[in-house]
């Protein structure tokens, strides 16, 4: 699978991620959304993890690029 169909992959769970939680009451951190749909993907197989293994691989090893500490 060609790399921009993972990233593709990995923005569309954010973006789910990002509506779920402007739909919630309370405030939530869209992220840890996103991070727990793409674990329940991950799970139950609709989204195998060689499908965006080359991204993930790359994100994880540059994690501190990303970043960016709160004052």
């Amino acid at each position: 699978m060609g790399i921009m169909a993972q990233i593709g992959i990995v923005l569309a769970v954010c973006l789910v991620g990002e509506g779920i939680a402007a739909l919630l009451p309370i405030p939530f951190p869209a992220s840890v959304i996103s991070m727990l749909l793409l674990m329940a993907l991950l799970l139950t197989g609709v989204v195998k993890e060689r499908r965006i293994q080359t991204v993930s691989r790359f994100l994880v090893t540059n994690m501190g690029l990303f970043f960016i500490p709160s004052l």
